[in-house]
């Protein structure tokens, strides 16, 4: 350890005693709560053309929802099932999506984009999400055994500044405070994806199967927070080898700082959120459309290899989640030829620990053991 400090300090706020350990939880589990890695609506992936397409003739599609967990809709007991969240909002979460799809002959191309927020507590974490894909099919549309069509995509996520007020003693050798709020600055994850698909149409029913590889990377560019030592405030920056206590407002100048080297604390902040990964995924879907009414069910299972991280989670006598279950469910009605409601279900074993690999990391893998669901409400609209 090295330090510009004389002997640590505590103060006479009412607080327990937690350590480092709950200090750097609270920080890196602010964006984790009920989060699920596979791209958002793959277990739904077909190698058809859609509706109304032949070959040389172009067609788009149009989709937009609004997706809900809310007390009414938690069907799964997040909350009522566990004490520690008995009477709170966390687990409330509320998006709206975009998503965008033109085909022309065998090539589509398709975007998503999300608004994701969700609530842990007084907080809410806001969380963008993206996508985007080109899917070649293989074969002609008219093939008597089925398509096959080959996809590539990337997708990610981003929340520019999440921060999470607390009131933890941190506690270790050389440093004694208490810690008032933690910030994650520009958290992000980013992947590449490869997936080959088949579907087999059967008069008004569509079986397909996909499966796929891919690579992750889960970032940041800063981990800080703040915190109190005696009548002082402090800045705390969590870096890659040192963590650093720095006096500041009044302070400034005149109260030594503290620098803790990551070795001596049980967690080490921002190298221990910033990761590369590796993924495999396969699944199935079924969907049937009528003159008016549609439905669509598909299972996704993914299988996670993440750097430095699962052994760490292992080392600690946690659960490193390596496998998620992704299941969705679709409703849809036609209004008219080119317009359509859905109405749809998600249900993840493991929360997001498929959609929003940014929230996974050594100290949030404890919180992805319940299974999360959210429904979904959108309108379809081809041409």
């Amino acid at each position: 350890m090295s330090s510009t400090s004389a002997a640590p300090l505590s103060t006479s706020l009412p607080a327990p005693r937690y350590g480092a350990a709950t200090l750097t939880a609270a920080m890196v589990l602010a964006i984790s709560p009920l989060f699920s890695y596979a791209a958002p609506l793959d277990a739904l992936l077909e190698a058809g053309a859609l509706p109304g397409s032949t070959d040389g003739s172009p067609r788009m599609q149009l989709r937009a929802g609004a997706d809900r967990v809310n007390d009414q809709l938690d069907i799964f007991g997040l909350r009522s099932n566990d004490p520690r969240y008995a009477g709170t909002r966390i687990g409330d979460y509320g998006g709206a999506h975009l998503l965008g799809r033109i085909e022309h002959d065998r090539l589509r191309v398709d975007g998503q984009f999300w608004r994701r927020a969700l609530q842990d507590r007084a907080d809410t974490f806001h969380f963008r999400t993206w996508a985007i894909a080109g899917q070649l099919r293989l074969n002609d549309a008219g093939a008597a055994h089925g398509l096959w069509a080959l996809r590539a995509s990337a997708w990610g996520n981003q929340a520019d500044t999440i921060v999470r007020s607390t009131n933890t003693r941190l506690s270790v050798v050389g440093l004694d405070t208490q810690v008032t709020s933690v910030q994650l600055d520009g958290q992000y994850d980013r992947q590449r994806q490869l997936d080959l698909i088949f579907s087999q149409r059967l008069g008004a029913h569509t079986v397909s199967a996909h499966a796929g590889v891919g690579s992750s990377r889960v970032g940041n560019s800063g981990v800080s927070g703040t915190s109190q030592i005696g009548n002082c405030a402090y800045a705390l920056t969590f870096g890659s080898n040192n963590l650093t206590a720095s006096p500041s407002g009044s302070c400034a100048g005149n109260a030594p700082s503290v620098r803790v080297p990551n070795n001596l604390l049980p967690y080490a902040a921002e190298p221990e959120t910033n990761y590369g990964a590796r993924f495999l995924q396969a699944g199935v879907s079924h969907r049937w459309q009528g003159e008016i009414w549609g439905t669509a069910l598909g299972l996704n299972v993914e299988h996670w290899r993440r750097d430095r991280i699962d052994d760490l989670i292992r080392q600690r006598k946690a659960i490193a989640y390596l496998n998620n279950l992704t299941a969705i469910g679709e409703l849809s009605a036609r209004v008219t030829p080119g317009l359509g409601v859905i109405l749809s279900g998600q249900v993840m074993q493991h929360q997001f620990v498929s959609e929003l690999p940014l929230a996974y990391n050594t100290l949030s893998a404890s919180r992805f053991g319940k299974v999360y669901g959210f429904a979904t409400l959108g309108i379809n609209a081809e041409f």
